[in-house]
């Protein structure tokens, strides 16, 4: 039979102690109860269940938390890379300026004009660059690559916002384009 236990209700015999837990009035406890965080409650609820996981289950998570640390390393590499570098504003570029980025292998072209990027294929650029370099100036360089960009190319046209044979951004597509390449024949 198993014995039961009595319950005293009342006054304490000299030999009960207080809870732990509990401050005697005009005592300070020295050892206060930690509040479990939610991260240990998370790893006590991940160490109950490890128990009932076979081999396979465990291999399992071991990979999956290794996966976790690495991205979480990343991240932090990154936060760093990103805190120690200021930003910088990419270059603006007018009617005026532009720049020309070669792709690899020189398989692609972009001219940035007008904050507009105009992507073309390597022969679309010889057929620009010889356009330019047949022209007998700007101005009839100018004609010719808004006709030629009219009749194949309109998205350039209205991404560039070019608004006529005498935009200002004709001229600065000519001018890029005599000092950077030749025809070759």
């Amino acid at each position: 039979m198993a014995s039961k236990k009595t319950v005293q209700t009342g006054t304490r015999s000299k030999k009960q102690k207080a809870p732990a837990d509990k401050v005697s009035a005009g005592k300070k406890n020295p050892v206060k109860a930690k509040k479990a965080s939610p991260k240990d409650d998370m790893i006590k609820q991940l160490t109950a269940i490890l128990n009932d996981l076979n081999e396979e289950g465990l291999l399992f998570l071991i990979r999956q938390a290794q996966i976790l640390q690495y991205n979480i390393h990343v991240d932090k590499v990154n936060e760093q890379k990103a805190g120690s570098s200021t930003k910088q504003e990419p270059p603006q570029y007018d009617k005026f300026s532009m720049e020309i980025v070669e792709g690899e292998n020189n398989r692609h072209f972009i001219l940035v004009i007008n904050n507009a990027r105009n992507f073309f294929t390597l022969d679309e650029m010889k057929k620009i660059v010889k356009l330019c370099h047949v022209s007998s100036d700007s101005k009839d360089a100018s004609g010719r690559l808004h006709q030629w960009f009219s009749k194949f190319r309109k998205d350039v046209i209205i991404d560039t916002k070019i608004t006529g044979v005498n935009d200002p951004a004709l001229e600065t597509i000519y001018n890029g384009i005599i000092k950077k390449y030749t025809v070759k024949e």
